[in-house]
């Protein structure tokens, strides 16, 4: 009994393995250094000045960070003055009101995988599904801040 299962689990390795070499389709990891931010800029395979780790699916920064490099904005590091006298129309987008919260996302490779399997150059997507919709995909976001309360205290909030 335990040759064949011995034998099971061997067939089932080469039957995978077959099915890999098959289908073509060389893997490309951030490791590689090839996958590309929008703006052409490698993706590392740890955390960028923003706060995206891609490699282990964290994001932890300012609220605005998650946006700003998108929009071709610079790192948001906490100074406003000395922000928005570098990039004075980063006060016009809808999260800039939001850059004192941070923000902790965590998510899983259905979500967004840290590998381009599919050729494209990108990050995949919900890798085997047509949508999000069914792929077992999870991102979970945590925030947390503060605020003046009206006798002046400091009070600190967290949204889970």
């Amino acid at each position: 009994m335990r040759s064949q299962c011995l034998i099971a689990i061997a067939l089932c390795g080469v039957l995978c393995a077959l099915t890999v070499a098959e289908e073509g389709q060389a893997v490309t990891t951030l490791a590689d250094g090839v996958l590309l931010y929008p703006a052409g800029q490698p993706i590392p395979a740890v955390t960028d000045p923003y706060g995206y780790n891609y490699q282990d699916h964290t994001f932890k920064g300012s609220y605005a960070n998650a946006y700003l490099g998108r929009d071709g904005f610079a790192p948001y590091q906490g100074d406003d003055e000395t922000y928005l006298a570098a990039h004075p129309s980063a006060a016009e987008k809808w999260y800039w009101p939001y850059r004192g919260i941070q923000l902790l996302m965590k998510w899983n490779d259905a979500w967004l995988s840290n590998q381009d399997g599919d050729g494209d150059g990108k990050l995949d997507r919900y890798p085997g599904s047509g949508s999000y919709i069914g792929s077992g995909a999870i991102c979970a976001n945590h925030q947390s801040g503060e605020y003046e309360d009206a006798e002046g205290n400091a009070c600190q909030w967290r949204y889970v």
